[in-house]
């Protein structure tokens, strides 16, 4: 067991702060009375931090631990020292609320790496928790271990069954507490890095997982390859993911047709849920999202909606009506002088 100085998120710490402490849940993670391994106690160092915070603050805390089975892909990047390190574009955790921990995971630009590797954090216990131990599928010239990648009944996997397209999550994570599954839309350019190990051709042919949506269950730690055969005509990164109880299932949506696609957990199916949306109305590219359970809709922020990297504006989608509104709308100038209403770092 190592420690790390690894910063996440800030609204992550406030976040599930929140939420333990109202609920009285800082303890160790249980689902239906089986406590959830492995078994992590409470920091009382940390603890107390989290008790101290007031509205509208944020702490820093302690040196985390890093534990898990590390292979040697992940002693080679650092990771049983480090943990998983920050990972540009990789700007969302999958908070899982019965287990109470948060997932993490995505690849880098190519450096230092692209991992496939999954993480879990507990914040009572100040721990991250490698799951699922890397295969090394980064793009850059000379690196990663392709030929560890196979097509298998028309799905493009690892040897171990998990996707090898370790892209940047964006927003494209989220949970599904129904299926207890991890969902990443791993949409990301490979062909250069197929071609080379000689599968492209054959993916061509072959594909029939168009989407690249997976689901990762880390009761039995394991992958597998969701909405096969019957995808939307195409999808690609820095989109929407994010779980909608009431429709059981996930939609998506972003760029190229901005349309809103779901994914039925009940059926393993897509469906086009609605149509593009009026102009100005959805978020842009590189948005983040979550889902208010109170108000049953879909917050998203988006850096770009209008065009500019510069500005901002928010969202809301009511799956019900089926329909994106926008909110907020910031300006450059806003930006600039400090009035954005959310702090965000989308295009870093």
């Amino acid at each position: 067991m190592r420690t790390t100085t690894f910063l996440i998120s800030v609204v992550f710490w406030v976040v599930c702060a929140t939420r333990l402490s109202a609920a009285g849940e800082i303890k160790p993670a249980a689902r239906n009375g089986t406590a959830v391994k492995p078994a992590l106690h409470p920091d009382p160092a940390v603890i107390a931090k989290i008790e101290a915070l007031g509205d509208n603050e944020i702490v820093q805390l302690p040196q985390a631990k890093v534990i898990g089975d590390f292979n040697d892909v992940a002693r080679k990047y650092g990771l049983d020292k480090n943990g998983p390190g920050i990972r540009n574009y990789c700007l969302k955790m999958a908070w899982a609320d019965a287990r109470k921990r948060a997932f993490y995971c995505g690849g880098n630009h190519g450096v230092p790496h692209g991992l496939n590797d999954i993480w879990e954090y507990d914040l009572p216990s100040n721990t991250w928790n490698l799951l699922w131990a890397p295969e090394d599928f980064t793009r850059s010239a000379g690196r990663g271990k392709w030929e560890d990648a196979i097509i298998k009944d028309g799905i493009l996997q690892s040897k171990r069954g998990a996707t090898v397209q370790a892209s940047h999550t964006w927003d494209q994570l989220t949970y599904d507490p129904e299926i207890k599954a991890l969902v990443w839309l791993t949409a990301w350019n490979i062909a250069a890095n197929l071609e080379k190990v000689g599968l492209l051709e054959q993916w061509k042919k072959e594909n029939r997982h168009a989407v690249p949506l997976w689901g990762y269950y880390p009761e039995t730690n394991t992958w597998k390859p969701l909405g096969v055969g019957q995808n939307p005509t195409r999808a690609d990164n820095a989109s929407l993911l994010c779980y909608i109880p009431e429709l059981h299932g996930t939609i998506r949506y972003g760029k190229w047709d901005y349309k809103t696609f779901l994914w039925d957990n009940r059926t393993d199916k897509w469906s086009l849920f609605c149509a593009q949306p009026a102009a100005g109305q959805g978020p842009g590219d590189e948005m983040l999202s979550c889902y208010d359970a109170k108000h049953k809709v879909v917050v998203a922020l988006s850096s770009n909606s209008s065009g500019q990297w510069k500005g901002g504006s928010t969202h809301h989608f009511d799956p019900v009506a089926k329909s994106w509104v926008q909110t907020v709308m910031v300006k450059a100038v806003d930006w600039e002088t400090g009035k954005m209403p959310a702090a965000q770092d989308m295009n870093a």
